[in-house]
């Protein structure tokens, strides 16, 4: 299987499913502002999802 180098497709959350996610995997993660990003790397900066706590740091 190759790794992608480049964005090939985007997936946006909207309902906050990959946060959840990530929080009940980490929790340590719990109730703290979590954003997702598809992979890392040089000039990646593309956040997909984020969570409750992080939208609402943003809308004070």
């Amino acid at each position: 299987m190759r790794k992608p180098e480049t964005i090939e497709r985007l997936y946006l959350d909207f309902d906050e499913f990959s946060t959840s996610a990530v929080q009940q995997v980490h929790p340590h993660l719990r109730g703290r502002p979590v954003g997702v990003i598809p992979f890392s790397g040089p000039g990646n900066r593309v956040l997909i999802a984020c969570s409750r706590e992080a939208g609402a740091s943003v809308h004070q």
